[in-house]
C-alpha cells in the first residue's frame, strides 16, 4: 500500500513537472504579437510611440514575428539607450506574447545656444534639439568646453531648487571670473562667480532685487556678488 501511495505521488509530481515544461516550451515559441510603448513619468516628450516604434525596426527587424525566447531584449535595450534622449529603457514580454517597452526620457536642465545648438542634462549627456519639443529651461550662451560643463550642471542643480531662480533665470554665461546670470524681470546682468557661497549670494541677490522694486528711479546694468557680505552695483 506505501508503495501504491509513493508511486502515486511520484507520478503527480512527474505530470506536474511535464506540464509546466510544455508550458514554458509552449510560452517560448509562441511569437510576438503586439508591443506596447509605455513613457515613464510624463508624457512623450521629444519621442512618440511611432518613434520608438522605428527604433525597435532598427534594432531587430520582424521583431513580431520572432519567437520570444529569440529576441534578444537586453541587445535591445543597448541599442535603444544610444539614442541620447532615452535615459533608460526596459522591455519585458508575458506569456500571452505582448512586448512591453517602458522608456524614460532624459531631462534637459539648460540649452546651449554655440556654434551648435542642444540640451545638457543633469548628467552632462548631450540632448539634441527637437522639432516636437522646446524645453523651458535656461540658454546657456557660448561654447560649453567640458571642464567648465560639470560646473555649471553643479550651479544649475543648486539654482533651480531656488523658488527664485525657476521664475527668473533666463540665461547664463561664462567669463573668464565666472558665470554671469541674466533674470527674467530685472534688467541687469548678474555677476554670480564662482560656484561658492550659494546661500550668501542668493539672500543678497533677492535683497538687492527687493530693493530695486521699491526704487525704481534708480537704474543698473550690473551687480557683483561675489564680494563678501556686499554688493557691487553699478
Amino acid at each position: 500500500m506505501k508503495t501504491f501511495k509513493g508511486g502515486y505521488l511520484v507520478g503527480l509530481l512527474l505530470l506536474a513537472i511535464g506540464c509546466l515544461s510544455f508550458a514554458a516550451i509552449r510560452s517560448k515559441q509562441r511569437k510576438i504579437s503586439d508591443i506596447e510603448i509605455i513613457f515613464i513619468g510624463d508624457d512623450a516628450r521629444f519621442l512618440s510611440v511611432d518613434i520608438v516604434n522605428k527604433l525597435l525596426i532598427q534594432s531587430n527587424d520582424s521583431l513580431f514575428f520572432q519567437q520570444k525566447d529569440m529576441v534578444a531584449l537586453k541587445e535591445i535595450e543597448q541599442q535603444l539607450l544610444r539614442y541620447p534622449v532615452i535615459k533608460t529603457a526596459q522591455l519585458y514580454t508575458v506569456p500571452q506574447g505582448k512586448l512591453y517597452v517602458e522608456i524614460d526620457e532624459r531631462d534637459p536642465i539648460v540649452r546651449v545656444q554655440g556654434e551648435r545648438a542642444y540640451y545638457v542634462d543633469e548628467f552632462g549627456v548631450e540632448i539634441p534639439l527637437s522639432n516636437r519639443y522646446s524645453a523651458r529651461v535656461p540658454l546657456f550662451y557660448g561654447e560649453l568646453k567640458s571642464d567648465k560643463k560639470q560646473e555649471m550642471i553643479q550651479l544649475l542643480s543648486k539654482l533651480t531648487t531656488e523658488s527664485f531662480f525657476k521664475e527668473e533665470l533666463v540665461d547664463i554665461h561664462l567669463e573668464a571670473e565666472g558665470f554671469v546670470l541674466g533674470l527674467r524681470n530685472f534688467p541687469f546682468e548678474v555677476f554670480w562667480g564662482k560656484n561658492t557661497n550659494f546661500s550668501e549670494k542668493t539672500e543678497k541677490l533677492k535683497r538687492f532685487c527687493a530693493y530695486t522694486n521699491q526704487n525704481q528711479e534708480k537704474k543698473f546694468n550690473r551687480i557683483d556678488l561675489s564680494y563678501t557680505r556686499q554688493v557691487v552695483a553699478r
